[in-house]
């Protein structure tokens, strides 16, 4: 029995580890899961993603208020600019990879 409520314990325990999203200090994203509310309030109207890594390939993907991926792109090392769809607050933004994703207007 009181396994059984050591386990219980330990999962009720992770369950409330909730993960700070990483603040928004500039244009140049790295891995994370971003929210588009706080990109909007920090840069403004947000048109384009890149990669502007030299070495490294960034996945990003941009999900709706249901966790759904609207958009997903594989940028390669130095990739050009790619037109983002509308960016609405309750979006989240997620980033994969090592390299560092640049937004612009």
């Amino acid at each position: 029995m009181k396994k059984i409520i050591s386990a219980i314990m330990i999962c009720l325990s992770f369950n409330f580890n909730i993960a700070k999203a990483p603040q928004i200090t500039s244009n140049v994203l790295t891995e994370g899961v971003y929210n588009v509310g706080d990109i909007i309030n920090a840069l403004g109207d947000v048109k384009f993603i890149q990669n502007i890594s030299p070495n490294n390939t960034v996945f990003f993907s941009l999900l709706d208020d249901n966790r759904a991926a609207i958009e997903s792109i594989i940028m390669k090392p130095g990739s050009g600019k790619f037109l983002l769809t509308e960016l609405k607050p309750s979006y989240k933004l997620v980033i994969l990879g090592d390299g560092e994703a640049f937004l612009s207007r």
